[in-house]
């Protein structure tokens, strides 16, 4: 099972993203026989269909892989758990891709609140948010 997770790392890694997404894709349906449908690997391969979605420039499909990432993420890990905030910053990221910025303030506003609850302090992706934040503000204004 592990192979085929490991086989998609590598096209991915080659920018081959239609052989990466299948061999994720065949890795998530093996998940889903063995693993219970909240289990967090899960969520961690939805996470990666995501992003390899994102550089196919699959834009409705990556935000439905990260939805379902969010969703078992905030199901089985503590409410401001790190991988949480980075699934927000994620999504955010997209959604400003596709000018959906109107829908970016909660998303970054509960990322932002994680990351300044997190020790140490995540500095670089503090910064990184509240730039996000200036320029959703500024598309909003």
């Amino acid at each position: 099972m592990h192979a085929v997770k490991k086989l998609g790392i590598i096209y991915r890694l080659l920018g081959r993203y239609q052989e990466a997404l299948i061999a994720y894709n065949e890795y998530l349906n093996l998940q889903l026989i063995t693993l219970s449908p909240e289990h967090i690997d899960l969520a961690y391969t939805y996470q990666s269909i995501g992003n390899i979605q994102v550089k196919q420039q699959q834009y409705d499909e990556a935000l439905s892989s990260y939805e379902k990432c969010l969703v078992i993420q905030t199901n089985s890990l503590p409410s401001n758990h790190l991988q949480i905030a980075y699934t927000f910053i994620l999504i955010s990221e997209l959604l400003m891709k596709q000018g959906k910025f109107a829908q970016c303030p909660a998303y970054l506003d509960n990322s932002l609140s994680i990351l300044l609850n997190e020790q140490p302090l995540r500095e670089a992706d503090i910064a990184r948010v509240r730039r996000m934040i200036a320029k959703v503000n500024s598309k909003l204004a």
